[in-house]
C-alpha cells in the first residue's frame, strides 16, 4: 500500500462549500437543576474543530494529500478569524470568501461521551453576484494545478449553479457531497455521495415512484435510474447496511459491526478518501473496503475525526502488532502524526488491573485531541511505585489489554518512577491525569511547560481503584 499512499500524496484537491465551526463543550453532569428539570453540565474544556467543507479538507490533508485548498464563504468575525488559523495550523490553503454574514457555527454540549444538546448560531449566506463571481475567479486561478474539485455543499449558501457551471467547464475531476435534492444541478459530476435518505427524497424528486427498500436489489435499481437521469456515478452509504457504488457496474459493501460513538462528520471522511481513490482508479472493491475502514474510525471518536492513512492502513489490514512501541519509534510515529496536524495526548499510569474507572478515563483523554498515547509503568517501576507484591499482572499483558482498548492508539512502556524522561522525548501536546492529582505537584508539568505543552486534570471517579479490588478479593477470597 505504499505506492497508493504515495500517490494519495501527490494529489492536489480543491474543497469548495459551506464552511462551518464545530465547538465543542465537554461537560460533567451529576445533578438536576433545581430551577427546572433540566441536567446541570458543569464545564471542563473546549474543543473547536473545523467542520462543513473545512472537515473534508481536513479529512484530505489527514490522509496524506500533500496540496489541499478550500474555498468557503465565512463572516468577519472571531469565528471567521478562529477558522482562518485553524486552517493555517493544519497546512490548508484557505481563500476565504468574506460575508457580512457571521460564520456558521455549532456548539455541542457533551457529557459522558454522548451530546446533550446542539447550539446552532446560523443565519443563511445568500450568495451574491459580487461573492460569486469572486469564488469564480479564484477557481479560475488554481484551477489548470487540480487533480480533483470536491464540492462539500450543505444548502447554506455557498454554492450556486453559477458555480457548478463554471465547475464543470474545468474538465476536472468533480465530486459532489450535497444536501441538495436539486441534484440536477450536479449533472455530469463525475461523482455524487449521498447517504440513504437522501437517496430516498433524491430518487422522488427525479420521478421515481416505486417504493424504496435498503436492500442491495433496491439500491442497484434505484441507483440506475438516478446515473441515467444526471450522467454521473453514486456512492451511497447505508449506514448498518453498508455501501454501494453504482457507475458502469455495482459494487455492494458491508461494513462490520462497531460501538458508534459520534457519527458526525462520517460522510465528510468517506467523501474525502473515495474521492482519491475513484480518481486513482483504485480496485473498486478495495477502495470500498478501505472506506469503510475510515468511516469506522470516525464513527468510534467523539465530534470530527479525521483518521491518517496509517490509521486506516492498520484497521484495514487489522494489525496488531506495532500498537505497543519503543521510545525510539514512537518518537517517529508521533512526528508523522503531528506532520498530518493531529494533537497527541499523553497519560502514564500501571493500569494493573483495569476496571471502570480506567476505562472511562481514558475515553475522556482520547477526547481530549486526535491520538492517545499511554505511557505504561515497566514491572520494575510499578514494584518501585507500588512494592513487591505488585504488579499483578505483567508489563506485557498490560500493555496488550491496553492497546486493545478503543481510546488507546499507542502504547509505551518506560521504567523510571515519572515519566518526565519519556514525556520530554516525546513531546505530546497535551499531558492528561486524573483528578486526584494536583499540577502543580506532578513533576512532569514543568517538562510539559517547558516546551509549551498543556497539562490537563480530568474529573476525579470515585470509588474505582485497583488497589481496594485487591483488598477485596485478598478479603473474600
Amino acid at each position: 500500500m505504499d505506492e497508493l499512499e504515495n500517490k494519495i500524496k501527490n494529489l492536489k484537491v480543491l474543497v469548495i462549500g459551506d464552511i462551518i465551526l464545530d465547538k465543542y463543550y465537554f461537560t460533567d453532569v451529576s445533578r438536576i437543576s433545581p430551577e427546572a428539570p433540566v441536567p446541570i453540565a458543569k464545564f471542563k474544556y473546549e474543543k473547536n474543530v473545523l467542520g462543513g467543507a473545512g472537515n473534508v479538507a481536513l479529512n484530505l490533508k489527514s490522509l496524506g494529500v500533500d496540496t489541499v485548498y478550500s474555498i468557503g464563504i465565512i463572516g468577519v468575525d472571531n469565528s471567521g478569524k478562529q477558522i482562518q488559523n485553524m486552517f493555517k495550523d493544519v497546512s490548508i490553503n484557505f481563500i476565504p470568501i468574506l460575508s457580512t454574514v457571521d460564520t456558521i457555527t455549532k456548539t455541542r454540549i457533551i457529557s459522558d461521551n454522548k451530546q446533550l444538546l446542539r447550539l446552532d448560531f446560523e443565519e443563511l449566506n445568500n450568495n451574491n453576484a459580487k461573492l460569486t463571481k469572486q469564488i469564480i475567479s479564484e477557481i479560475s486561478q488554481i484551477k489548470n494545478e487540480l487533480d480533483i474539485i470536491i464540492v462539500s455543499d450543505y444548502v447554506k449558501g455557498c454554492i450556486n449553479l453559477e458555480i457548478l457551471d463554471y465547475l464543470r467547464s474545468t474538465g476536472k475531476f468533480l465530486v459532489a457531497d450535497t444536501k441538495s435534492i436539486d441534484i440536477l444541478n450536479f449533472s455530469d459530476f463525475n461523482l455524487i455521495t449521498p447517504n440513504f435518505d437522501e437517496t430516498c427524497k433524491i430518487a422522488k424528486s427525479l420521478g421515481y415512484t416505486c417504493e424504496l427498500e435498503n436492500s442491495d436489489s433496491c439500491i442497484e435499481e434505484v441507483g440506475k435510474f438516478i446515473r441515467e437521469k444526471i450522467n454521473c456515478s453514486l456512492l451511497l452509504t447505508r449506514s448498518a447496511n453498508g455501501v454501494s457504488l453504482i457507475d458502469s457496474d455495482v459494487n455492494h459493501c458491508g461494513i462490520e459491526k462497531t460501538s458508534v460513538f459520534d457519527v458526525t462528520g462520517a460522510g465528510d471522511t468517506c467523501a474525502s478518501i473515495f474521492s482519491c481513490l475513484y480518481f486513482l482508479k483504485y480496485d473498486k472493491k478495495s477502495a470500498l473496503e478501505l472506506m469503510n475502514a475510515a468511516g469506522k474510525l470516525t464513527i468510534s471518536n467523539i465530534g470530527n475525526y479525521a483518521p491518517s492513512f496509517s490509521q486506516i492502513k492498520k484497521e484495514f489490514l487489522k494489525e496488531e502488532l506495532d500498537y505497543v512501541l519503543t521510545k525510539e519509534l514512537a518518537i517517529k510515529k508521533l512526528d508523522e502524526l503531528r506532520r498530518e496536524g493531529k494533537k497527541i495526548v499523553f497519560t502514564n499510569g500501571c493500569f494493573d488491573i483495569l476496571h471502570k474507572g480506567h476505562i472511562s478515563y481514558l475515553s475522556d483523554a482520547k477526547a481530549c485531541g486526535d491520538v492517545l498515547v499511554v505511557g505504561l509503568n515497566s514491572d520494575a517501576s510499578v514494584r518501585r511505585l507500588k512494592g513487591e507484591s505488585r504488579p499483578i499482572i505483567d508489563e506485557n499483558s498490560r500493555s496488550f489489554v491496553l492497546s486493545n482498548l478503543k481510546a488507546v492508539d499507542y502504547v509505551v512502556i518506560f521504567d523510571e518512577q515519572t515519566p518526565c524522561e519519556i514525556i520530554g522525548a516525546l513531546k505530546p501536546d497535551i499531558h492528561v491525569k486524573g483528578g486526584d492529582y494536583k499540577k502543580e505537584d506532578m513533576p512532569e508539568t514543568k517538562v510539559v511547560e517547558s516546551y509549551g505543552g498543556e497539562v490537563r486534570i480530568l474529573k476525579f471517579i470515585d470509588n474505582s481503584s485497583t488497589s481496594k479490588i485487591i483488598e477485596k478479593i485478598q478479603k473474600y477470597g
